[in-house]
C-alpha cells in the first residue's frame, strides 16, 4: 500500500492522507489471506518516479494500491487505484466523495479492504470477515488524528528523540477519546519500551494496559501490547514469546509483531529460530532501515560478519543520512575485513561526525582500536548528556573507559556512574556490572571486582541468554585492566564461541584491554578459536 498522494497544501489533508494509509494497513495486515508490505517500507515512494515493476521487485509484492486525498472543507475526495505490478493492469478502481467524519472515512476504509482483499484473496476466513466487519476505532476525528501521527512518528527510521513525541501524541489520543482502544493499547506498548530504558513508567504502561485490555479483551492490539509489557517490563520473556506469536496470528503482517519474536527468540538464546523470524520480518519489510539494521547486528552478534555487512550496505543505501545506518555500515565492514584502515576510510568517505551520538560511538571504537585513547576520551567528552539513564550509562562509561585504558584517573566520572538513581527490571547483573566499571575509573580495583564478581554470578544465573553473554563479555574486557588476567582467561574461554558478545577477532587483536593477555598462549588459542567461528 503506497503513501496516499495529499492533493493539496494544508495540514488537515496531509493527517488524513496518511492516516487513511496507516488504517488500510492495520485492516489489511489483519488478514490472512494476505501479506502486506510494512509501512516502514514504503515511505521512500511518497514521491517517486520509479515505475510499477521497480517498486514491486524492490518490495517484493505483485500488486500495488495507491491512492490520493483532496479535502475541501467538510468534505473529502478519495481516489484509489489496485495495480498489478507486472502488467500495469488496473485491477480496481474507485472514487469516493464523503463527509469528512470517523464513521464515513472507516466505511470507506472498509470498503476499500474488501474490494481488495476480494480481488486478491482466493478465499477469506471467518476471522478475515470479522476483521472486515469491525466498526470505527473512535468517533473523534482529533483522537484518530493524534493517533495516527502518534504511530507516524514512532514507525518514522531515525526517529531518535522524537520517541517522547509519540508518547505524548498517543495520551493525546485517549484524552480526546477515553474509549478509544487503539490509542491505549498503542501507548502501553510506548511506556512499555519507555520502561526498558530506564524511565520511571512501569505503573503509568500498567495502566495504560489494563485500559486496552478493559475495553477489548481478546483483541490483537490488547494481547500485542500485553506482549510488550510482559517483555519490556516483566521481562518474562517465554511468556511474552507466546503472546507474540498469539500477536502474530490475528495479524500476520505486522512486522514489529515478527521482529519482536526474534528479538525473544535471541533472549531465550534460540539463536537460529531468531534469525529466521528476523528473516521473515525483512521479507515482510524489506525497505525498512531500522529492522535491516537489527538484522545485521544479529547477524553480527551470531559471527556472520560478510552476510552482516550485506545487509548494513542494503540499509545505507536506502536512506544513508540516518546515522545509526552510517555508523553500522563502517562497523560491519570492520568486522568483516579485520582492516581499521579501511573502516577508517569509510568513515571519513561518510562523513562520520563525532557530535551525532550514533556515529560518535563507531569513531570512538575506531579510535580504540587505534590506540589513539587521547582521541577516544575527546569523542567521549563531547557527547551530550542522555535523558535516558542507560545512555547516560554508555556516556560516562566511554568518558571513563578511555581514560581508564591510558593510565588516568577518572574518579569524578566514578563517582557521577555511581551516583545514578538506576534500578532496572530483573537481576541479571547490570547494576553491579556498571558499579565494577565506576569502581575501576576511581582506581578502586578490590570494589571493581567485588562488584565484578557478583555482575558475573547474576549474569551465569540469568534465563535472559542475549544480556548474559554481553555482561560477561564485559566482564571479561575489565578484568585484565584491574589485575585479573586468570579470571579475564578464564571468562574468555566460557565465552569466546557464544553468540550474542561483542568480544570477536578485531576486538581480541586490537583492544588494549587485553595487552596484559597478549604473551599468555592461551590467550592465542582463544583468537584461534574465535576466528574459526567469524564468517
Amino acid at each position: 500500500i503506497l503513501p496516499f498522494e495529499n492533493v493539496g497544501d494544508d495540514e488537515d489533508n496531509e493527517v488524513l492522507a496518511s492516516g487513511l494509509h496507516m488504517d488500510l494497513q492495520d485492516q489489511l495486515g489483519r488478514l490472512s489471506a494476505l501479506r502486506v508490505t510494512s509501512p516502514m517500507s514504503v515511505r521512500e515512494y511518497e514521491a517517486t518516479e520509479k515505475g510499477d515493476q521497480q517498486i514491486a521487485a524492490e518490495l517484493g509484492v505483485d500488486y500495488l494500491l495507491r491512492g490520493s486525498v483532496r479535502r475541501s472543507g467538510s468534505r473529502a475526495r478519495i481516489f484509489v487505484q489496485l495495480v498489478d505490478a507486472e502488467t500495469s493492469e488496473n485491477l480496481w478502481t474507485d472514487q469516493f466523495d464523503r463527509e469528512v467524519t470517523a464513521e464515513t472515512l472507516f466505511d470507506i476504509q472498509s470498503d476499500i479492504a474488501r474490494q481488495v482483499a476480494g480481488q486478491l484473496a482466493t478465499e477469506l476466513s471467518p476471522s478475515d470477515l470479522a476483521v472486515l466487519d469491525q466498526g470505527p476505532p473512535s468517533d473523534d476525528l482529533a483522537a484518530i488524528a493524534a493517533y495516527n501521527r502518534a504511530r507516524q512518528v514512532a514507525f518514522t527510521p531515525g526517529r531518535g528523540d522524537e520517541f517522547g513525541d509519540a508518547v505524548e501524541l498517543a495520551e493525546r489520543a485517549v484524552e480526546l477519546d477515553p474509549e478509544f482502544v487503539d490509542a491505549w493499547a498503542f501507548l502501553a506498548r510506548l511506556r512499555s519500551v519507555s520502561a526498558s530504558r530506564g524511565e520511571a513508567v512501569q505503573g503509568r504502561a500498567s495502566d495504560a494496559l489494563q485500559r486496552a485490555e478493559s475495553l477489548a479483551p481478546g483483541g490483537v492490539q490488547a494481547i500485542t501490547a500485553r506482549a510488550y509489557f510482559t517483555y519490556y517490563v516483566e521481562q518474562n520473556f517465554a511468556e511474552a514469546l507466546g503472546q507474540m506469536r498469539e500477536a502474530e496470528r490475528l495479524a500476520p503482517s505486522d512486522v514489529d509483531v515478527i521482529s519482536g519474536i526474534a528479538y525473544l527468540q535471541r533472549r531465550l538464546g534460540r539463536w537460529d529460530e531468531a534469525l529466521a523470524s528476523m528473516q521473515r520480518a525483512v521479507a515482510v519489510s524489506p525497505r525498512s532501515p531500522d529492522l535491516l539494521s537489527g538484522y545485521s547486528g544479529m547477524l553480527s552478534q551470531m559471527g556472520r560478519f560478510t552476510a552482516a555487512d550485506v545487509v548494513a550496505e542494503r540499509a545505507l543505501q536506502i536512506d544513508p543520512s540516518i546515522p545509526y545506518v552510517r555508523s553500522n555500515k563502517v562497523l560491519s565492514t570492520l568486522n568483516r575485513h579485520r582492516d581499521i584502515g579501511r573502516a577508517r576510510g569509510l568513515a571519513t568517505e561518510l562523513g562520520l561526525d563525532a557530535s551525532e551520538p550514533a556515529e560518535a560511538t563507531a569513531l570512538y571504537d575506531l579510535a580504540i582500536y587505534e590506540g589513539d585513547l587521547d582521541q577516544a576520551a575527546r569523542i567521549a567528552d563531547g557527547l551530550p548528556p542522555s535523558g535516558e539513564v542507560p545512555g547516560e550509562l554508555m556516556r560516562l562509561f566511554s568518558r571513563g573507559w578511555a581514560r581508564l585504558l591510558a593510565g588516568h584517573s577518572s574518579t569524578s566520572i566514578g563517582d557521577s556512574a555511581l551516583a545514578l538513581d538506576w534500578a532496572p527490571t530483573g537481576t541479571h547483573g547490570w547494576q553491579q556490572l556498571g558499579e565494577a566499571f565506576a569502581f575501576s575509573f576511581k582506581g578502586d580495583e578490590h570494589g571493581a571486582w567485588t562488584a565484578l564478581e557478583e555482575a558475573i554470578r547474576l549474569a551465569r544465573a540469568s534465563d535472559d541468554a542475549a544480556t548474559s553473554a554481553v555482561i560477561r563479555a564485559n566482564a571479561a574486557l575489565l578484568a585484565p585492566v584491574i589485575g585479573r588476567p586468570e579470571e579475564a582467561l578464564g571468562l574468555l574461554d566460557e565465552i569466546i564461541e557464544l553468540p550474542g558478545t561483542f568480544i570477536d577477532v578485531v576486538e581480541l587483536r586490537h583492544s588494549p584491554a587485553f595487552d596484559a593477555l597478549r604473551d599468555d598462549p592461551r590467550f592465542e588459542e582463544i583468537l584461534e578459536r574465535r576466528r574459526a567461528i567469524e564468517e
